[in-house]
C-alpha cells in the first residue's frame, strides 16, 4: 500500500537512528580485532628476530656514544657541533627512551624460568637497568641546557662545565653495551663466537678506557 508523509519521515528517523549502532559495533568489533593483535606480542620475546635486529641497532649506537661523547665532552663546543649531527644525536636519544620502554613490555629469564608476568617484569626491570637505562638516556644535558640559558647569573665558564658534567652521564650507556655483548655470548647459536666476543669485550673496555683518559 501506500505510505503517508509522517509514515516516510519516521522510517528515515529509524533508519538514522539504527545506522550509528551499526557503526559503532563495526568499529567496537575492529579496534578489539587490533587490541588483540596488539596483545599477542606482549610480553615480548628478547630471542624473536625483531627484538634480536633492534638489540643489534641499539648496540651500533651504544658503540657510537662509547666514543663520540667523550670526544665532543673534549674537543668540541656546542657552536662546533653542526646541527644536523645534533638532530641525529637528539634521534638516538628518543631511541634509547623507546628502548626502555620496550624493556617494561619484554619477559625475562630467571634461572632458566621464563618470567611473562607484567608486574614482575616492571618490577625486575625498575629493580635492575631502569636507573642506569634511563640516567645514561634521558637528554639532562638539554633539558639543563634550556634552564640555565635562562639564568642571568650563570657565567658561560660554570654553564659550559656543568652541561659537560650532564653529557658525562650518557657514558652509562657504554655498561650497558659490554652488557648486552656478554648476553650475545649466551644467546643460543653464538656459542662458537664466544672467544671472539670476549676479545672485542675486552679490545672495546681498552680503547674506551684510553679515550677517556
Amino acid at each position: 500500500g501506500e505510505i503517508d508523509f509522517e509514515s516516510f519521515v519516521s522510517l528515515l528517523c529509524d533508519i538514522r537512528k539504527q545506522k550509528p549502532t551499526s557503526d559503532s559495533a563495526e568499529k567496537k568489533s575492529k579496534f578489539t580485532h587490533e587490541m588483540k593483535f596488539f596483545v599477542n606480542f606482549i610480553p615480548i620475546d628478547p630471542e624473536s628476530s625483531g627484538k634480536q635486529a633492534w638489540d643489534l641497532l641499539c648496540m651500533i649506537l651504544l658503540l657510537y656514544c662509547s666514543f663520540s661523547i667523550p670526544f665532543s665532552v673534549a674537543f668540541l663546543n656546542d657552536a662546533d657541533i653542526p646541527e644536523s649531527l645534533q638532530n641525529f644525536e637528539i634521534c638516538v636519544d628518543a631511541l634509547f627512551m623507546l628502548d626502555i620502554a620496550l624493556s617494561f613490555i619484554t619477559w625475562y629469564d630467571d634461572k632458566g624460568y621464563v618470567v611473562r608476568d607484567q608486574r614482575k617484569i616492571i618490577l625486575h626491570y625498575l629493580r635492575t637497568w631502569f636507573l642506569p637505562d634511563f640516567s645514561g638516556s634521558f637528554p639532562f644535558d638539554r633539558v639543563f641546557a634550556l634552564a640555565l640559558e635562562s639564568e642571568p647569573g650563570v657565567s658561560s665558564t660554570n654553564f659550559v662545565r656543568i652541561l659537560k658534567i650532564f653529557r658525562m652521564l650518557k657514558l652509562i650507556r657504554a655498561v650497558k653495551f659490554m652488557s648486552k655483548l656478554n648476553k650475545l655470548k649466551q644467546r643460543e647459536g653464538f656459542e662458537q663466537f664466544g672467544n671472539m666476543i670476549g676479545v672485542a669485550s675486552a679490545m672495546f673496555l681498552i680503547f674506551f678506557i684510553a679515550h677517556i683518559v
